[in-house]
């Protein structure tokens, strides 16, 4: 089959080449005939320089003719310049509103977050000082506690100056706390107990509620005879107003005691307080 093709093939560009070549041997004997084309024909125009005129003379010389006016061609108007548009404008300022934005939501989120971290500092700090007080009031109470242990260790006797003997008052009573001071009759009254001290002033108690009862303050007085520290409801105490316990507390620190150099830097002592409806 492939060789039947070929043969086509090369039959066809043999007849193509004979059929060229036989109109090129014609054109070479018999030539090709050129037509000349006939002369225009037309008529002679009159010289003149306008298109308008009138008479049988033609003049002899070019007179000069008035140019007729031309008509003022408008001039061309330069287009505005087109403005640049906005759109890229707004789309910046959009992106610096964006950042911004973004950028104060952040300092508020670290300002939320400083203040919550100061929050939990200080409510830690609350606590460790209240732990610490209270830390501070159980070893008060604890030492006074041993003191009047050892002083009970005595035997024959009762008081705080380790000696033998029972400290006292002789118009006190059995259940009385206080060792020294002036014993109440009948209305407020305020006695107290530490060793080798006298009592210098203390201040008067205005109280004009309606609770009664008696408040026994622990207290810690240093060598000048101040009151430092003043812890109501000590042992011996009959009452739990908190107005009672008030009072107390504020008259014990306004007490001054005699100065001692001998004594401890911190002596620990009691002081009662008995309040009475008049």
């Amino acid at each position: 089959m492939e060789i039947v093709q070929e043969k086509n093939k090369r039959t066809a560009l043999i007849a193509t080449i004979l059929f060229h070549l036989l109109l090129f041997i014609l054109f070479a004997i018999f030539g090709l005939s050129y037509i000349e084309p006939k002369p225009e024909q037309g008529i002679v125009l009159n010289f003149g320089t306008t298109n308008e005129g009138s008479g049988e003379i033609q003049p002899t010389t070019n007179e000069p003719q008035p140019k007729q006016p031309q008509p003022e061609q408008p001039a061309e108007s330069t287009p505005p310049p087109v403005e640049e548009t906005k759109e890229e404008i707004v789309t910046q300022e959009n992106e610096e509103t964006i950042n911004l934005k973004k950028q104060q939501e952040e300092l508020e989120k670290q300002k939320r977050l400083e203040e919550e971290r100061k929050r939990k500092e200080e409510e830690l700090q609350r606590q460790r000082e209240e732990e610490e007080r209270k830390r501070k009031e159980e070893e008060f109470k604890n030492k006074l506690s041993n003191l009047w242990d050892k002083t009970k260790q005595n035997t024959g006797g009762e008081g705080t100056t380790n000696q033998q003997g029972d400290q006292g008052k002789p118009e006190g009573t059995k259940d009385g706390n206080a060792y020294s001071g002036t014993p109440g009759s009948g209305g407020n009254g305020i006695s107290f107990s530490l060793s080798g001290r006298s009592l210098v002033s203390v201040p008067k108690i205005v109280d004009t509620s309606q609770d009664e009862g008696k408040v026994v303050v622990d207290i810690i007085v240093d060598r000048n005879g101040n009151v430092i520290q003043a812890i109501p409801g000590g042992k011996g105490t009959t009452t739990t107003s908190a107005h009672l316990f008030k009072k107390a507390k504020e008259a014990a620190l306004k007490t001054k005691f005699s100065p001692n150099p001998d004594a401890p830097e911190k002596q620990y002592g009691q002081m009662t307080f008995i309040f009475v409806l008049e």
